[in-house]
């Protein structure tokens, strides 16, 4: 009977192949400087923010949503918006910026004084307003 002498086939183990790995990597961070090997990694942010969007009933310019407002089920619409609106914010923003939710009729009052006022605006513009006057802060839009 005749023995196999042949070497047997030595293949790097997936543990060995994750270490050379690992190894080769804290070189190239020694070598080219951990600066140069984050700035691959870190996220670069825009080179200008996104363009702010929004819809439903805060396009609405004050002008027509005087109009609406008269309207209880239009004007139901608008004060959903409006709360979404403000939730949003408390959401978002930082703990000491958020505001209490105003009720309903106090809220439309704001809002239709603001619309006589600034006919030209949209009910965002009222939002944002009426985000100021709840004590809070809002980002510009335009």
């Amino acid at each position: 009977m005749r023995q196999n002498l042949a070497m047997p086939i030595c293949l790097p183990s997936r543990l060995q192949r994750l270490q050379r790995a690992a190894c080769l990597a804290l070189l190239a961070w020694v070598c080219a400087g951990p600066t140069a090997v984050l700035a691959q990694v870190a996220p670069r942010p825009p080179a200008q923010p996104p363009e702010f969007t929004f819809n439903g009933a805060g396009t609405v310019p004050c002008s027509q949503a005087l109009g609406f407002l008269a309207n209880p089920e239009s004007r139901l619409q608008f004060e959903q918006w409006l709360y979404g609106y403000l939730t949003s914010y408390n959401q978002y923003i930082y703990s000491w910026h958020r505001v209490a939710l105003p009720d309903a009729p106090s809220m439309m009052t704001f809002v239709e004084n603001y619309c006589r006022r600034n006919p030209q605006e949209r009910i965002l513009g009222a939002a944002g307003a009426l985000v100021r006057e709840l004590g809070g802060s809002p980002a510009t839009y335009r």
